[in-house]
């Protein structure tokens, strides 16, 4: 029985190694570099893409808050720190796995 579950996980493995291949190489295809993507798209579309990157500008100040915030403040209260990476993923692939 462990037999099967072996060569359908090795299947498995096979079959997901050459579509990431496939989707790499089509990906490739398909990308748009910027000045293409501007003479291409909608004019509202390029008109908000803007205001979709400034979200991250109140992300880092967030994230920059809250680690000064630990390591300030943290040690006066004895509360141990805390990582980071325990909590927080940004690896899409590992959120998968």
């Amino acid at each position: 029985m462990e037999e099967v579950y072996r060569l359908a996980r090795e299947h498995f493995e096979q079959q997901t190694a050459r579509l990431t291949g496939e989707f790499q190489l089509q990906q490739r295809r398909y990308k748009a570099g910027m000045i293409r993507f501007l003479l291409e798209a909608r004019p509202l579309v390029v008109l908000t893409s803007p205001v979709v990157y400034l979200g991250w500008i109140p992300f880092l100040l967030m994230d920059l808050f809250v680690g000064g915030y630990q390591v300030i403040c943290f040690p006066v209260f004895g509360i141990a720190k805390v990582r980071r990476t325990d909590y927080l993923i940004f690896d899409r692939e590992g959120c998968l796995t």
